[in-house]
């Protein structure tokens, strides 16, 4: 998402850098402290290769993870979104509420 269209949506985008697992860890940490309500990731170096593990911090953590490949929605994202797909892909990964 664009900051454009953030903020025409009036949603705010924040970036969050991690360059090793244990900043992923604190950056997540940092998304919850924040407030933030969902997390989308860029699909290159660290996020591809901790692919199942920012799945897995995001369900620890309550946030919902739109991703890019299947491979990440598989390991827990709840939405996946690309230019070769014709529609979305959410998981029914609903049912608990958020407290």
């Amino acid at each position: 998402m664009t900051e454009a269209s953030a903020t025409q949506l009036g949603l705010e985008n924040r970036t969050f850098e991690a360059r090793s697992l244990d900043e992923l860890e604190r950056a997540f940490d940092a998304m919850v402290s924040a407030g933030m309500q969902a997390v989308t990731i860029n699909g290159e170096g660290l996020a591809y290769q901790q692919q199942a593990n920012i799945a897995k911090m995001t369900v620890e953590r309550r946030l919902p993870l739109g991703v890019w490949s299947k491979e990440t929605f598989e390991a827990g994202a709840l939405i996946s979104y690309g230019p070769t797909r014709s529609r979305c892909v959410v998981a029914d990964r609903c049912s608990s509420t958020r407290s």
